[in-house]
């Protein structure tokens, strides 16, 4: 099993962890949710 290493850059101004989604909040004011089931 590989390593996941999250490198946020000055674009991101958030990132959320729940049991269903990530979400990742931008500074443009987007977010981007991605489900995990």
């Amino acid at each position: 099993m590989g390593i996941l290493a999250i490198r946020a850059d000055e674009r991101v101004k958030n990132v959320c962890f729940t049991e269903e989604t990530i979400s990742v909040d931008l500074v443009d004011g987007r977010t981007i949710t991605v489900p995990l089931v």
